[in-house]
């Protein structure tokens, strides 16, 4: 709305818009720098206004009731989650670096819990429970341009909820709370005070200073490593990052979507899609060991280690647990026998020739250590 009154457009009369004056208006914003995300959020605001005068008769057509992308290029970066490799080469930089290692903390906490920023900035100390070891997240801090603040509610109903503390975040959470400034009078924000993030004027921190931190550090790696390049790294990628770790190490959907605070578990759901084609791997990878590396044994056990004999190789295996039934042994020369390739396709061939042959797990042939 600030947008809309900083505008010519927005002092004319709602009926003298047609749809290629709301077409030409975007254009211009667009030419004026705005990116395609600031204008679908421009375009969310003023269309429902022009639809509530459809409605009431006021006006014949509303002139928002178009796709942008027919009217500007969609030129929005496609928000991607940090790799393993990408995370570790940034924290470990702002640890190091002796500019931006006091932002250490901050960061390990957004990355740890996966927070809004805006929700970071509204913690107080009375949010944090290191005995129960969570976090209450029930509302976020915002500045107005004018330098105004309020708390408002979390982004959505379901944004109200306990963020568990990680023991690195834990830490982290301490540390901040040490190094707090202690301030003669803490600043109240609608009921709220002991906000847990300060500036150097002793007020409360607000994302724009957490972004400032994370473009300045990243001005700063890139000039000294161009060598190692990390993509565009945000607040909200490190959201996107926790949560597309969380869904890799199999936390299920619904668990996630309250941790995230989604309303919409499509938007959760949405996050499965950035599989990359190396977790892929790595997953697929994990299935064949299984295949080279255990066996189901039927009934009780002879001993806790058997020899199998398998298309001309001895597998060395050792008891690990029952399960119902059956028996799980792993071959304890497993790693030996990975090295081979043409073993392992030979081994990996007699497996499935087995299983093709039996409708239970394959009982190979045993005999007992000597």
């Amino acid at each position: 709305l600030n947008l809309v009154k900083k505008e010519d457009f927005g002092y004319r009369s709602i009926r003298d818009i047609k749809v290629s004056d709301a077409q030409k208006w975007i254009m211009k914003l667009h030419e004026d720098g705005k990116g395609y995300s600031t204008l679908t959020s421009v375009r969310g605001v003023v269309k429902p206004a022009f639809q509530m005068a459809y409605n009431e008769d006021v006006i014949r057509r509303n002139p928002f009731d178009f796709k942008l992308v027919d009217v500007v290029s969609n030129d929005s970066q496609k928000r991607i989650a940090m790799t393993e490799e990408q995370q570790t080469l940034w924290m470990d930089f702002i640890r190091e670096d002796k500019t931006y290692c006091k932002y250490y903390d901050e960061f390990v906490v957004l990355l740890g819990t996966g927070m809004r920023v805006s929700e970071f900035c509204g913690l107080t100390k009375a949010d944090l429970d290191f005995t129960g070891r969570k976090i209450r997240v029930d509302h976020q801090l915002v500045r107005e341009r004018g330098g105004k603040y309020y708390v408002e509610k979390t982004k959505t109903e379901c944004g109200c909820r306990y963020i568990p503390m990680t023991d690195e975040v834990y830490r982290s959470l301490q540390n901040i709370l040490s190094r707090r400034k202690r301030v003669k009078t803490e600043t109240i924000i609608d009921g709220y005070s002991g906000f847990l993030l300060l500036d150097k004027n002793d007020s409360p921190k607000v994302a724009l200073h957490i972004e400032n931190e994370m473009r300045w550090a990243m001005k700063k790696y890139q000039k000294l490593h161009p060598d190692k390049p990390l993509p565009h790294i945000t607040p909200h990628v490190f959201r996107h990052t926790f949560c597309t770790n969380m869904a890799n190490a199999g936390m299920d959907i619904k668990t996630l979507q309250y941790v995230m605070g989604h309303s919409d578990v499509g938007v959760t759901l949405n996050v499965y899609t950035h599989a990359s084609y190396d977790r892929a791997a790595e997953q697929m990878a994990k299935i064949i060991d299984f295949n080279y590396q255990f066996f189901l044994i039927d009934g009780e056990p002879v001993d806790d280690e058997i020899t199998f004999e398998l298309a001309g190789y001895e597998l060395r295996t050792k008891r690990c647990r029952k399960i119902r039934n059956m028996c799980l042994y792993e071959v304890q020369n497993f790693q030996e026998l990975y090295e081979n390739q043409d073993v392992c396709d030979e081994i990996m061939e007699a497996i499935l020739k087995l299983r093709g042959q039996q409708t239970e797990e394959p009982v190979v042939e045993k005999k007992k250590n000597n």
